[in-house]
C-alpha cells in the first residue's frame, strides 16, 4: 500500500487526466481516503500509474490499452473512483452535465472521439508491450 502522499499525486494526476486542470486539494484527501478504506491487492498495471506520475501523457493511453479488458485493473479501479469524486463534487459536477450543442457538432465530436480512442487503444497496447 502507498503512503498517503504518495496516494495524493496519483489523486492529482488523475484527476487532471479526468478533467483537464488541476483539482482542488479537499478532493485529493477524498481520493486518498477511498483508496484507503478500498484496501484492495494491487496488480501489475499499477506501476504503469506510477510510470504515469513521472511521463503524465502516457496515463491516456495505459487507460485506453485497459478499457476493453475484460479483467478488472487496479488502473481503471483508481480512476473510477476518482472520476465517481469529481462527478459528484460541486466543483466539477457541471463539467459532466449534458451542455446543448448543434447537430454538426456533435456528429464531428463523435467521430473525432472514436479516431481518437483507437488511436489511444493502439499507442496504449504499444506501450504495455513494451513495458511489460
Amino acid at each position: 500500500m502507498k503512503n498517503s502522499l504518495e496516494l495524493f499525486n496519483e489523486a492529482k494526476l488523475i484527476g487532471k487526466y479526468l478533467i483537464g486542470e488541476e483539482i482542488h486539494d479537499n478532493l485529493c484527501h477524498d481520493y486518498v481516503k477511498a483508496i484507503i478504506i478500498k484496501n484492495e491487492a494491487e496488480d501489475k498495471t499499477q506501476s504503469f500509474l506510477d510510470k504515469s506520475l513521472k511521463s503524465s501523457w502516457k496515463l491516456k493511453f495505459y487507460d485506453a490499452a485497459y478499457a476493453f479488458s475484460k479483467n478488472e485493473t487496479t488502473l481503471r479501479r483508481k480512476i473510477f473512483i476518482m472520476l465517481a469524486i469529481l462527478e459528484s463534487s460541486h466543483y466539477y459536477h457541471d463539467k459532466f452535465l449534458e451542455k446543448e450543442k448543434p447537430t454538426r457538432k456533435v456528429i464531428f465530436t463523435i467521430f473525432s472521439q472514436a479516431v481518437s480512442i483507437i488511436f489511444s487503444f493502439v499507442a496504449g497496447k504499444i506501450l504495455v508491450y513494451l513495458n511489460a
